[in-house]
């Protein structure tokens, strides 16, 4: 079909006749459309009045439009603006059906409205399959970003629970460093202590031969040993206590109890010595008083 320049320029100018009646026809197909959206609106039978009417005015709308300037971007905008489309498919085959039956009841040559309504339901098809491919990309996409994510979130927890088992091994590191520090200050403290009891004890074994070559008694000699005794017992007793305090560590061969249960030992040497120096005691005042 020739389109004149004067066609033409009316449907380009915003404020022609030609606009305003493209206009009303978007506005009237796009309510159908709305009231399809809702659900309930139409029912879509032979007989349904609200359909009939609302097609009529429509219609009548597309009687003032030009065969070769339907509003194509306005009928894009409209369907894919549908958040539902459960029932465009009955709206669009009652849409043909009316379309049909007027032509069929109409003279043998086509009105210009019947081809502008037929044209608007083809692109309507043509919106919908390129919405529905479209939404198809989409998805594909989304799912794409997803499964990204999906294995981003997947690494990332990896790469956290590495990090945790990296922190427990350098803690781990850690508590040994301190451990052999520990370990070595006590084993420097202990051989101190026990290079300082072999010297004492040297010296009094010493002495104690010394003094029974000068015939002193023996009971004096008792007592000196154990007085000396006690005094070394307590000092290497109390440097061991102070080594394993300040490596962390623990002397007790029991964490709970008395004395005598956490420091066995200690305790029975230090109570023999105490007994052997009040033995000592004892019968040097009796010789003494009684002599």
């Amino acid at each position: 079909m020739v389109v004149k320049n004067e066609d033409a320029l009316n449907y380009l100018n915003a404020s022609s006749d030609e606009a305003a009646s493209v206009s009303t026809f978007v506005n009237r197909f796009e309510e159908m459309v709305n009231n399809v959206a809702l659900g309930d609106h139409y029912s879509f039978a032979e007989n349904d009045e609200q359909f009939n009417d609302d097609f009529n005015k429509l219609l009548s709308a597309a009687c003032n439009l030009h065969t070769e300037f339907v509003p194509y971007s306005e009928i894009t905008r409209i369907i894919y603006g549908l958040q539902d489309e459960s029932g465009m498919d009955f709206f669009m085959e009652a849409f043909k059906k009316q379309i049909m039956k007027r032509i069929r009841n109409n003279s043998s040559e086509l009105s210009n409205e019947y081809v502008i309504l037929i044209k608007v339901s083809e692109h309507v098809n043509l919106a919908r399959k390129q919405k529905d491919s479209l939404y198809r990309k989409q998805a594909e996409k989304i799912g794409n970003q997803e499964n990204s994510l999906k294995q981003l979130r997947e690494n990332t927890e990896k790469e956290t629970k590495r990090l945790k088992k990296l922190k427990q091994e350098m803690k781990t590191i850690k508590d040994m460093k301190s451990s052999i520090y520990g370990d070595f200050i006590a084993i420097l403290g202990i051989f101190s202590a026990l290079i300082f009891s072999l010297f004492g004890g040297f010296n009094t074994l010493s002495k104690v031969v010394s003094q029974v070559s000068m015939h002193v008694r023996l009971y004096r000699i008792m007592i000196s040993v154990a007085l000396l005794g006690m005094i070394l017992v307590s000092l290497l007793f109390f440097l061991l206590k102070a080594v394993a305090t300040m490596s962390g560590k623990s002397i007790a061969t029991k964490l709970k109890g008395n004395v005598f249960r956490k420091y066995p030992f200690f305790m029975v040497t230090v109570t023999v010595l105490i007994i052997t120096f009040v033995f000592g005691v004892c019968v040097d005042l009796f010789r003494i008083f009684y002599q």
